[in-house]
């Protein structure tokens, strides 16, 4: 029983044959893989070369871990 349902799910699969779909960012017309693949290839170039969150907004910790903030006493740096 199992060989056939594994057999029928790879079967399936390889007949998959690509089909038109809009790109969900851009909304043009393209050759699709599958459900998964849902953005055209420069949809996916622009976004693979444009910068992470973190590489953009890269906020700089004046102290490491571990090392806490020194305390302000009230006296000025002498």
């Amino acid at each position: 029983m199992a060989s056939a349902i594994r057999a029928y799910s790879k079967s399936s699969r390889r007949n998959k044959k690509p089909k038109r779909r809009n790109c969900l960012r851009c909304d043009r017309e393209f050759w699709s893989e599958g459900p998964h693949h849902r953005l055209c290839q420069v949809c996916r170039q622009v976004i693979a070369a444009s910068p992470s969150p973190a590489e953009e907004y890269n906020l700089a910790i004046p102290y490491g871990r571990g090392v806490s903030e020194p305390k302000h006493t009230g006296q000025p740096w002498v």
